[in-house]
């Protein structure tokens, strides 16, 4: 079911982090809003009716998103795990918006038993352009996705950043997993899993 609460407290405090943290490293001496490059939200953390939200985050920090969306419907009542990125795209006529869902091939045990189909048909590859920097390169698995070690092999040296959204009690294998990543695909490895477990 839908949380009455994710508009009000994840976008409040989504910004307010943002804002604290600019304020701290003097970043922001203007008091303009807070920007940021990207922003990430665990497996499961957003409804798919809360998506102008995240949007609206988006803008107002000048964002990239990638986040965990509750499950979605197909045709034939059968369910799929997804993580949406939302890439704003700006260009002289105004800003758009590309979606791009990255699916989950490995449900868990339980997602089965709710009717949740494995669907992974690509691997998607974020290219970022940051200047003289050359582009930056970010792509995205869900859970235990990551842990599929021939994704991990096709991602190394075509992708600098590695984002896991998961929603695990089992935050120290992930965190172990999150290290290997690091040195196996040699390029950095992001693990947000819900807060509640760390």
């Amino acid at each position: 079911p839908r949380s009455t609460l994710f508009p009000y407290t994840t976008l409040f405090r989504s910004y307010k982090t943002l804002l604290a943290k600019a304020k701290t490293e003097n970043t922001d001496p203007s008091g303009k809003s807070p920007t940021s490059d990207l922003i990430v939200f665990p497996e499961f953390a957003v409804h798919p009716d809360d998506q102008d939200i995240i949007k609206r985050l988006a803008d107002k920090t000048k964002s990239m998103v990638f986040a965990g969306l509750c499950l979605l419907e197909r045709d034939g009542g059968t369910y799929v795990n997804v993580a949406r990125w939302f890439l704003p795209d700006f260009r002289p006529t105004g800003r758009q918006w590309t979606t791009r869902d990255q699916g989950k091939k490995n449900p868990t045990d339980s997602e089965m038993k709710l009717g949740v189909e494995g669907v992974r048909p690509c691997q998607h590859i974020i290219e970022v352009d940051y200047g003289d920097e050359g582009p930056y390169h970010l792509s995205g698995a869900i859970c235990y996705d990551s842990t599929d070690l021939a994704l991990a092999s096709d991602l190394k040296g075509k992708t600098d950043l590695f984002i896991i959204v998961a929603h695990n009690r089992d935050v120290r294998t992930f965190d172990t997993m999150a290290s290997a990543l690091h040195y196996h695909m040699y390029q950095h490895v992001a693990v947000v899993n819900k807060g509640e477990f760390g």
